[in-house]
């Protein structure tokens, strides 16, 4: 009795194994890897990494083939001329799993061809920098911008920005005049920090003033005394930040 429990013990665990390596194998199937490979293709996605936990060692590299051959054929339908002529009105790149095919970057530059136009170029001038940084791969709208640049990125623009204590355009530093633009926009910073520096000495002399007169004075009662040893400090406090920042402007002249 006990001999007969053990075959029949025996023989389900062989039948479950069985099943488990056909379902295993059934998973490994070339042409459910090329099913999947061509969705996933479709989807721009890759897992052909994991085809290793589906498809048992020795078959490994002849079951990734049968998904790669999948994905491939679905990244043409992925790649399509909509998708790279969006992707460049966008200001995308050329998605990377969609760079061997040739199709999708003369698309792609067929978008950009027709978006960035001459009209454009000047129009983006204004802000000192292209909508779409990728117009700039457009010859047309580069020499344009370019050429609109020269006459905006001025050294009296960068003087002033340099007064505003705003940064260069790194388009307008990309001219042949950028030394030049650089020193107007120095000399502007320098022209701020000095009226910067002017307030600050005045601010200093006038809390000096305060606390000299604070000083000299009398308080006739306890309260007043309390109300002027509260100011002094104050003074005292506002007086040393003023000095600190005056000679943190001072090390930037």
């Amino acid at each position: 009795m006990q001999f007969q429990c053990l075959i029949g013990l025996t023989l389900a665990l062989t039948l479950m194994s069985c099943a488990s390596g056909s379902k295993k194998l059934a998973k490994c199937d070339h042409e459910t890897l090329f099913s999947r490979g061509l969705k996933d293709g479709e989807l721009g996605l890759n897992y052909s990494e994991s085809i290793e936990k589906l498809c048992p060692s020795e078959n490994f590299s002849s079951a990734k083939g049968h998904y790669l051959s999948g994905r491939k054929k679905g990244l043409k339908n992925f790649c399509n001329a909509g998708r790279a002529q969006n992707r460049a009105l966008l200001n995308l790149e050329v998605e990377e799993v969609c760079k061997d095919f040739e199709d999708y970057v003369v698309w792609f530059e067929k978008g950009l061809d027709k978006h960035c136009t001459k009209e454009l170029a000047l129009k983006d001038s204004q802000s000192l920098k292209p909508s779409n940084k990728n117009c700039m791969k457009i010859s047309h709208y580069e020499s344009a911008f370019k050429k609109e640049l020269t006459s905006l990125c001025t050294t009296k623009w960068a003087y002033q920005q340099g007064y505003r204590e705003l940064n260069l355009s790194p388009y307008c530093l990309n001219l042949d005049i950028k030394e030049s633009l650089e020193l107007s926009h120095k000399l502007g910073l320098e022209s701020r920090l000095e009226f910067k520096n002017n307030r600050l000495v005045k601010k200093a002399d006038r809390l000096r003033s305060e606390m000299k007169n604070l000083k000299k004075m009398s308080p006739n009662t306890r309260e007043e005394k309390k109300l002027i040893k509260q100011r002094k400090e104050k003074v005292s406090r506002q007086l040393l930040e003023t000095l600190h920042a005056l000679e943190q402007n001072k090390s930037k002249l």
